[in-house]
C-alpha cells in the first residue's frame, strides 16, 4: 500500500529527520579532515583528530541512554523523551554549525572543540530512543525502513557533492 505509506505524516517526519541527521553526519565524516587542515591544523594531526568527535559519541550514547531510562522510569512518556532528546541533537547540530561559521581560519582547535561538542550531543538521538519504523508502521516496517533509508543515504551522497561544489566554487570552507 504505497499510497498509504507515502501519505503518512510519521513516515515523512522520520524521513526528513533521517535526511537532516545523516546529511550533517556524512558531511562531517567526509570533510572534517580537510576542514581542520584548511582551518590551520597540520595534515597529519587533522587526519587523526577527525576520529575524536566520533569516539566521544560512545560514552555519551551510554549517558543519554541512562538519562532516557531514568526519564521514562520517572513517568516521562516515551514520546516526550524521544522529542526532548531528538530536539537536543537537532538543535545542537544547527547551533554548532552556526558557531563554526564564526570561527576564523587559523583557529582549528576551537572548530575542533565545537565538533566534539556537537557529536557528544548527537548521541542523544542514537541513545536508544530514536523513532523506529516498527513504531510507526510495524506491518510495513520493511518498506518504511527502505523508503526512509533512501532519504538517509541520499543525504550522504548529497552532503559530499554539495559541499564539494561549494568549496570548489568559493575556493575555501
Amino acid at each position: 500500500p504505497w499510497g498509504e505509506i507515502l501519505s503518512a505524516r510519521p513516515v515523512w517526519a522520520l524521513g526528513v529527520a533521517k535526511f537532516g541527521f545523516y546529511y550533517s553526519f556524512f558531511l562531517v565524516v567526509t570533510w572534517l579532515p580537510s576542514y581542520l587542515h584548511e582551518m590551520g591544523m597540520n595534515e597529519h594531526t587533522s587526519a587523526y583528530m577527525s576520529a575524536v568527535p566520533f569516539a566521544v559519541t560512545v560514552p555519551f550514547v551510554v549517558i543519554f541512554g541512562v538519562i532516557a531510562n531514568n526519564m521514562m522510569a520517572n513517568n516521562f512518556s516515551k514520546a516526550f523523551t524521544r522529542k526532548l532528546l531528538g530536539g537536543i541533537c537537532f538543535s545542537a547540530n544547527a547551533i554548532c554549525f552556526y558557531i563554526l561559521t564564526k570561527i576564523p581560519v587559523g583557529k582549528p582547535w576551537p572548530a575542533f572543540n565545537v565538533m566534539v561538542v556537537m557529536y557528544a550531543l548527537n548521541a542523544s538521538f542514537i541513545a536508544g530512543v530514536a523513532v523506529n519504523v516498527i513504531d510507526i508502521g510495524a506491518k510495513y516496517a520493511g518498506s518504511i525502513m527502505a523508503l526512509t533509508h533512501i532519504f538517509a543515504t541520499g543525504a550522504g551522497f548529497l552532503s559530499s557533492v554539495v559541499t564539494g561544489m561549494l568549496v570548489t566554487r568559493k575556493g575555501h570552507y
